[in-house]
């Protein structure tokens, strides 16, 4: 039995996402083949600042996404990965070295950035045989936190990111166009909107907008309910804070104009999205896959610096999506759509492509992990690249 180790860091709830995405696909193709245990490396890092990476990241992106720019841009070169390492060495020798033996994977599946630089530095310190391939979730361009010399396969979701890979000068035979692995309740007919409504409480016919923040509920939430709420738009909200509990209570004491639920971490997220007529988020890679899933039109409002500038720069190049500015031009926005329908319309089917390809991303990721472990078989999925 072939064991396969993901690694990941719940650094908002996308990363999370993708590895139960993969660990699922692993388990239905490698039945009686190989296993898959999924481990946040964080948990390595026990109380230190390392071990602290979520709550840094969370505080930043929530209350300073201006200073999480600048941290993300300065980061954003081998000169920092190189430095990065070099600490986890330090820091970390005991408790990665003790990590691979206690898993003793025959491969490695990271789909987090920093757990990329963290598991090289493990396999390099150990002299481990086990492969390592990396999962890139960003849309557009790949941080140079995604790239490490053990790395022996970048599984990438678009062209644009196996480029921008390349003129980092990563060799072309290690990159592989798989998609954005989502779940598959995504997917899934069912419920209906209308269904997934009542079961959250809302009326089944009504105009629905979903305020997604991402699993720390960053973002213009607040203010986008409340110029929704000042206008008056036929519309009932559902406002998704994720772990930010402070907001929760904020909308919790409001009284808004318009019918809405306010939902934390954990809620059923395949359903909440199938409930939406549209979703407004602040542009994560994984919100924007679960959307284009569900055939959802998405509207970016105050993307996060960093890699959800350049997701919202990819989707909207694209016509994937939908940017506005402000709050007050996002209820222009849903004026205008409430009147006109059509470019709702068109956002769903320019996404199409997308949908298509990246329905069985994850399938590919476990093909390509049966062929690294040598199991594959004739028979087996394609993971031939794809034009998207």
């Amino acid at each position: 039995m072939k064991k396969v180790l993901i690694v990941t860091a719940a650094t908002g709830a996308g990363h999370n996402s993708v590895a139960d995405s993969v660990s699922a696909a692993l388990r239905q193709l490698g039945t009686g083949l190989l296993e898959a245990d999924i481990l946040d490396w964080r948990a390595l890092g026990g109380l230190s600042w390392t071990g602290q990476t979520s709550r840094l990241y969370a505080c930043t992106i929530v209350h300073l996404p201006i200073l999480w720019g600048l941290v993300y841009r300065l980061s954003d070169t081998s000169t920092f990965c190189r430095v990065f390492r070099r600490l986890m060495r330090k820091t970390w020798r005991c408790r990665t070295g003790h990590m691979l033996r206690t898993h003793a994977p025959d491969l490695v599946i990271c789909v987090h950035p920093l757990s990329t630089q963290v598991v090289a530095e493990a396999l390099r310190e150990t002299g481990s045989s086990a492969p390592l391939a990396t999962v890139v979730t960003d849309l557009a361009v790949a941080h140079a936190t995604w790239i490490a010399p053990q790395v022996s396969l970048y599984l990438v979701p678009t062209e644009e990111v196996r480029m921008s890979l390349i003129a980092r000068g990563v060799n072309s035979q290690q990159i592989r166009l798989i998609g954005l692995p989502i779940g598959a309740r995504f997917w899934a007919g069912e419920p209906d909107s209308g269904e997934a409504r009542r079961q959250l409480g809302l009326t089944e016919e009504a105009f629905t907008l979903l305020l997604a923040g991402g699993g720390e509920g960053a973002g213009a939430m607040l203010s986008a309910a409340e110029a929704i709420s000042k206008a008056r738009l036929p519309v009932q909200l559902i406002i998704a804070c994720g772990r930010n509990g402070r907001l929760r209570r904020k909308l919790d004491r409001r009284s808004l104009s318009v019918a809405n639920r306010v939902l934390g971490f954990g809620d059923n997220m395949p359903k909440v999205m199938k409930a939406a007529d549209v979703v407004v988020s602040k542009a994560g890679a994984l919100t924007t896959g679960e959307a284009i899933a569900t055939g959802r039109p998405i509207v970016y409002l105050r993307p996060l610096p960093g890699q959800e500038t350049t997701n919202a720069r990819f989707a909207c190049s694209h016509g994937l999506a939908h940017m506005v500015s402000s709050p007050s031009e996002l209820v222009r926005t849903m004026e205008r759509w409430l009147a006109d329908p059509s470019e709702m319309r068109q956002l769903v089917a320019g996404a199409e492509d997308y949908r298509k390809h990246w329905t069985h991303a994850a399938t590919r990721i476990a093909v390509v992990a049966m062929e690294m472990l040598g199991l594959a078989e004739n028979g087996r999925p394609s993971t031939g690249d794809c034009q998207r």
